[in-house]
C-alpha cells in the first residue's frame, strides 16, 4: 500500500512540473493581414490574472526565443511574476509587407542575399511589424486576462528602434516603453496622444552610441511628456550613470542610463538591460483617460 501511495505522489509530482512548465517559452503563430507571424510566450507557473505583460523586441539577425534567452527574460518573468511575449521579424528580403511573388527568380536572390550575409531578419517598423506588436497584445490580454493599466515594451538595437516606434504608435495603450541599445530614431509621423514613460539604455562601448542621437531621443520624449530638464539621478550601481526627469505630464518620467563598459550585446553587464528596465517599468501604471468636463 506504501508502495503505491509513493507512486502516485511520484506520478502527481511529474504532473505538477509539467504544468508548472507547460507555458515556458512556448512558440506560437498568428495570421497578420496576410502574413504568417511568429512569437515566444512565456507564462511563470502559477500565474493568476491581473499580471503585467512585456513585450521583449529583439535585434538584427535574431529572434524572440533568441532575444527570451540573452536578455534572460525567462528567469526575470519567473521572479517578478508577468508575462512575456517576443515576436519574429521577417527577413528584410521579404520586408515586412512580404508582398513579393513567390518566384525562381526571388528564391535565387533571396539565397544570394542570405550567403552574404544580407537576409536578416529585422524590424522595418512597417504595418505589418506594427499590427503584429498589436495583435500579439491583443491575444495575450484576453488569453492571459493581462492587467491593461501594466503593459510594457522593451527592444534592443533594431528592436529599440521598434520599440520607440510603437512608443509613438499605440501609447495609449501602453504604462512604458524602454528603448535600448537602439541602431536608429523612428520619425514621429504624428505627436502621440498621451504622455508615456520612457527609458533609454546605451552602453558606453556600443559602436552605436551616438550621444547626439540619444540627447535627441531624450528631448523629443521631455517635449512629449512635458518634462522639465534632465538631471542626475541615484544610480542602482556603481556600472551605472543615470539621467532622468518627472514628474512629468500625467504622473510619467523619463530616464536615460548609461552603463559603463557595456557593448551593444551587453554580455560583459553587471546590471543587466532587463534588470534596469523592469526596474523603471514597472513603477508605473497606464492612467485612465479623463474626459473632458
Amino acid at each position: 500500500m506504501m508502495k503505491l501511495i509513493s507512486r502516485l505522489a511520484c506520478c502527481f509530482g511529474l504532473l505538477v512540473c509539467v504544468q508548472a512548465h507547460a507555458h515556458a517559452n512556448e512558440i506560437h503563430s498568428m495570421d497578420v493581414d496576410g502574413v504568417k507571424r511568429g512569437y515566444v510566450l512565456h507564462v511563470p507557473a502559477g500565474i493568476g490574472p491581473g499580471v503585467p505583460l512585456v513585450v521583449v523586441l529583439h535585434g538584427n539577425d535574431s529572434s524572440g526565443a533568441d532575444e527570451m534567452a540573452a536578455g534572460r527574460w525567462q528567469s526575470k518573468a519567473d521572479q517578478e511574476k508577468f508575462i512575456v511575449a517576443a515576436p519574429d521579424a521577417l527577413s528584410s528580403y521579404d520586408g515586412v509587407e512580404h508582398e513579393r511573388p513567390s518566384t525562381v527568380r526571388g528564391w535565387i536572390r533571396r539565397n544570394y542575399q542570405a550567403l552574404r550575409g544580407r537576409n536578416t531578419e529585422r524590424w522595418d517598423g512597417g504595418r505589418n511589424d506594427v499590427r503584429l506588436i498589436a495583435s500579439v497584445i491583443d491575444r495575450v490580454s484576453v488569453e492571459w486576462s493581462i492587467d491593461p493599466r501594466r503593459i510594457y515594451i522593451v527592444g534592443v538595437s533594431r528592436g529599440g528602434f521598434m520599440a520607440d516606434r510603437m512608443a509613438l504608435e499605440i501609447t495609449d495603450r501602453l504604462a512604458g516603453v524602454a528603448v535600448v541599445a537602439p541602431d536608429g530614431v523612428p520619425e514621429a509621423k504624428k505627436a502621440p496622444e498621451r504622455p508615456l514613460s520612457f527609458l533609454l539604455v546605451v552602453g558606453d562601448r556600443d559602436p552605436f552610441f551616438f550621444s547626439d542621437r540619444e540627447a535627441a531621443i531624450m528631448e523629443r520624449w521631455r517635449a512629449l511628456d512635458r518634462c522639465p530638464p534632465l538631471s542626475n539621478k541615484d544610480a542602482e550601481s556603481a556600472s551605472l550613470t543615470v539621467a532622468g526627469a518627472g514628474p512629468c505630464n500625467e504622473g510619467t518620467e523619463i530616464r536615460y542610463v548609461i552603463a559603463h563598459g557595456v557593448d551593444h550585446h551587453w554580455t560583459e553587464a553587471l546590471t543587466h538591460y532587463s534588470d534596469i528596465s523592469w526596474a523603471f517599468l514597472s513603477r508605473f501604471r497606464r492612467q485612465p483617460v479623463v474626459a473632458n468636463q
